[in-house]
Parts: structure tokens; C-alpha cells; sequence
């Protein structure tokens, strides 16, 4: 509701510290999108294969753990309740792209031809991560400093989505300094390695979870927030979220009214 849902030609950037969760719930998002409103979407993944990408989609939709998922050590009821997920799954117009050295001109010229062929379409793009991607060899900014080709990086996304009318969503890490902050939220000075991430960006999302080590008997906290930051065209708020790690899994917070039980 905050944001509308992603709007056509929107670059949004989801950003987090290592292990928060931000690839997790950029699957939720692709998977949501595909199974409850049919839309088309690319994952281009340059850290993960494949098959992990895959293992933990099905994770999330079959609601199996995600290391019994990795280990294959599941008894008959959970390999059957895999199986029907799979085969769900695989009817989904979901593309994923594990190549590791990828630009985004080749990024680009992978959605033209996927859009050039007939009765195709693309509804979203999501891309993980920003700092991973490289530059073309002898470009201009890949002779420069780290911040000016991430700034070139980021506005190539934006002409992507600009130019093909297609929400794209990019995700980015974080400056170590969030860490030693009080509180540890996140905010827009913290992205990684360049301000013209967030000139580019349409919306600018964080993930921020509180991650005190676990003392024994204490359970592990869950709650987790996805703050927007940055929102062109509406407002930016906080939306409370629920994690649960062990199936590569956000839901949104379950809220308490007025006539609920304490």
C-alpha cells in the first residue's frame, strides 16, 4: 500500500549489510509477483547459481527448510510436498540468469531479445547485486574510481527501465559504518560507494534487523523492518516484517488491534 506496488519504469534499489535477508526477499517478490498476478520476471543472480536460486524458491513455497531442501534429507511426506511444488514452480514464467560477469548493456540486450520474440513479455527485473556487476572492458569508467562506475551502473539501470517500461530492482550493500551506528537503521548515506545510486532511484528500500547474538534459552528475534527511505512519488514509511530464515521467507507483521487478546 505504501508504495503502490513497482511501478513501469521505476529502478528500485534494495539495500542491506551481508546475511539481513535482502535476496531473500527480492525471491519473495518475484515469486509473489508470478504466482498471484502471472507477471513475468528475470532474476539475474551473480553470486548465486542456478540451482541455489531455485532451492530457495522452493524453499519459500513449498514452507520446507532450507537446509533439508540442500541436504535432500526429507522423508516422504516432505518429498512429496516438494514435488508439488516443484512441479508449480516450473509452469511460473520465471527466468533466472546465473552468469557471474555480466554488464548491464548485456543485461540490457537480453531483455530486447527476450521482448522481441513473439508473445513475450517482461513485468519485472530484479538484479543481485550492484557491486558485483562489472563494467565493459576499455569503457571510461572502468578505468575510474569505484564510485564513478557504480554511478554509471546505476544510471544504466534507470535508462533500462525508463526505456522498456519495466520495474527494475537492484540490489545493494551497505557502507560498514551502519554497523557502529546506534541502533544500527540504515539511511540513504549509507549506500555503498556512490550518492548517484540514490540520484537514480525512484524508491530506495532498506532491510534492518536487529542481530544481537542469541544467548542460550533466549529465542531468536524475527522482527525485522523494511524501511523506504526514498519515494519520488509518494511517501516513505516503515513496514514491519516477520522473518523466517530457515524457509528463505519475509511475511509482513501481523498487527494487533484494539479488540485483540494481549
Amino acid at each position: 500500500a505504501l508504495t503502490q506496488g513497482f511501478q513501469p519504469g521505476n529502478l528500485i534499489i534494495l539495500a542491506a549489510r551481508p546475511g539481513i535477508g535482502k535476496t531473500a526477499l527480492a525471491l519473495n517478490w518475484l515469486l509473489r509477483a508470478a504466482e498471484k498476478h502471472q507477471a513475468h520476471g528475470a532474476f539475474f543472480s551473480l553470486e548465486m547459481s542456478k540451482e541455489e536460486v531455485f532451492g530457495r524458491l522452493l524453499s519459500a513455497h513449498a514452507t520446507v527448510n532450507m537446509k533439508q531442501v540442500q541436504a535432500g534429507a526429507f522423508d516422504d511426506q516432505v518429498q512429496a510436498q516438494l514435488l508439488r511444488s516443484r512441479d508449480a514452480m516450473l509452469g511460473l514464467p520465471i527466468f533466472i540468469n546465473d552468469q557471474a560477469a555480466i554488464t548491464v548493456r548485456e543485461i540490457t540486450a537480453m531483455v530486447d531479445r527476450h521482448l522481441s520474440q513473439t508473445n513475450q513479455r517482461l513485468d519485472l527485473l530484479i538484479v543481485d547485486y550492484l557491486q558485483l556487476l562489472s563494467s565493459p572492458e576499455g569503457s571510461r569508467a572502468a578505468k575510474q574510481s569505484e564510485a564513478v562506475r557504480i554511478g554509471e551502473i546505476s544510471r544504466g539501470f534507470k535508462l533500462l527501465a525508463k526505456d522498456h517500461g519495466i520495474p527494475v530492482v537492484v540490489l545493494s550493500q551497505l557502507n560498514r559504518e551502519v554497523e557502529h551506528r546506534q541502533g544500527g537503521r540504515p539511511q540513504l548515506s549509507d549506500l555503498r560507494d556512490s550518492g548517484a545510486i540514490e540520484q537514480d532511484a525512484d524508491i530506495v528500500m532498506f532491510i534492518h534487523r536487529r542481530m544481537k547474538p542469541v544467548m542460550e534459552g533466549e529465542e531468536d528475534d524475527r522482527s525485522a523492518e523494511l524501511l523506504v527511505a526514498k519515494h519520488r512519488n509518494g511517501p516513505t514509511g516503515m513496514i514491519p516484517l516477520y522473518f523466517e530464515g530457515e524457509f528463505a521467507r519475509f511475511r509482513e507483521m501481523e498487527r494487533a488491534t484494539d479488540s485483540d487478546p494481549v
